[in-house]
């Protein structure tokens, strides 16, 4: 056990008393405001440090192999739960902002660009775990919206909530471990992400990836990873109640350096060593909520809606406008048309043998921009995707 899995034991024995302590929760209801910063760090630990028109070039370019580094950043959020709903909504400058949403089956995204004409973009996936989330919203909801997941599903299948479950095979290495508030509302409180036979063996063949997306050179990163190799440690301190509910007002995930072979980003001898660094302070607690659920929808916006699929025929998500501030389900008439219509279009060409001319790259590199432009990922989850896929 690492010195940080064993400090971080220690805290959690010391507040296990006021964690599981807590009484049945019946009704669950709460509101929380904070910022969450981020670091990436340097395999000597110094603090990385970026140029946003360093960025610009590399998103121009659409080569995630050779993204800079994050830049420190704190990010502003509020999150809103009741019971199986939540609402996750993280701001970036003032013309800038994600909202996340889940109606305790599907999760929402929305990306609000104030200053760009035209439409917004928008995502929808089924299940209430993060899929097609920006990073920082991910750990946010690890850290704040899980209860009511960990209360009834098993906590050793979740995929790495900083990963990109639908693409990412490294997403699914790891088992978490740890302890968490012995309530119904089951929120972590210090937990680690250790890789393990089992995951590792299944991680290329998941079934929330979407083929073909395991390369040559994921089989090879994942042959290097070794069970019993920590991926990320989660702490969280200075807990509150709020009703009958305890929620940290501190909290903070750690992601690790993983060692590959040819990687001049080495770390040094030792321990791995922290890649990225999030840390969340909560400033407003409120037991009254807000808006919770689905994003409030205030314009027109374009839906990439991965709820229906045909894996038979390649067809992973479908695209249609909402321009009447409703969210649709999978039984309307729009969505059901353009999936029927879609899938159509791909048994024809597979049947006359074009979709057999693309090939896995160029599948993935057509994902990527998809997920990127369609999901709301940020530069943070492209980030740890061109991580993970360095050339070996």
């Amino acid at each position: 056990m690492s010195w940080r899995r064993c400090g971080g034991w220690i805290a959690a024995v010391a507040l296990a008393g006021l964690v599981e302590s807590g009484a049945a929760v019946g009704t669950v209801a709460f509101q929380l405001q904070g910022v969450v910063r981020v670091e990436e760090y340097a395999p000597d630990g110094t603090v990385l440090r970026r140029d946003p028109k360093e960025i610009a070039k590399v998103v121009k370019a659409l080569d995630p192999t050779v993204i800079p580094p994050l830049y420190p950043k704190a990010v502003p959020f509020l999150v809103c739960i009741s019971n199986d709903w939540w609402y996750i909504r993280v701001q970036y400058g003032s013309n800038q902002w994600y909202e996340y949403g889940c109606d305790g089956r599907d999760t929402f995204a929305i990306t609000y660009f104030p200053h760009v004409r035209g439409a917004d973009i928008a995502g929808v996936s089924a299940g209430v775990t993060p899929q097609h989330m920006e990073m920082e919203a991910g750990v946010l909801w690890f850290a704040l919206c899980s209860g009511k997941y960990f209360a009834r599903e098993d906590r050793r299948d979740l995929a790495a909530p900083w990963g990109l479950p639908t693409m990412d095979p490294f997403a699914h290495v790891y088992e978490l471990k740890g302890s968490f508030t012995n309530e119904e509302y089951r929120l972590p409180a210090f937990v680690w992400f250790e890789v393990v036979e089992r995951r590792l063996q299944q991680a290329a063949q998941h079934p929330q990836l979407w083929p073909p997306k395991v390369l040559k050179e994921d089989v090879a990163r994942l042959a290097q990873l070794k069970p019993g190799t920590t991926g990320a440690v989660y702490r969280a301190w200075d807990w509150r109640r709020v009703g009958e509910v305890q929620v940290p007002s501190r909290f903070e995930l750690e992601i690790m350096y993983h060692r590959w072979r040819g990687d001049e980003r080495q770390p040094p001898l030792g321990d791995n060593g922290v890649f990225l660094r999030y840390t969340g302070h909560i400033t407003n607690v409120a037991a009254a909520v807000g808006h919770v659920g689905p994003p409030p929808v205030l314009g027109k916006l374009v839906v990439t809606d991965w709820r229906l699929q045909d894996r038979e025929v390649g067809l992973e998500y479908v695209s249609y406008p909402i321009t009447n501030r409703v969210w649709l389900t999978t039984n309307d008439p729009t969505v059901w048309t353009r999936f029927e219509r879609r899938r159509f279009e791909l048994m024809s060409l597979r049947e006359t043998g074009i979709r057999g001319r693309t090939t896995p790259a160029g599948m993935r590199g057509v994902a990527v921009i998809a997920a990127i432009i369609a999901a709301n990922l940020g530069i943070g989850a492209w980030l740890w995707v061109g991580r993970t896929r360095s050339r070996v």
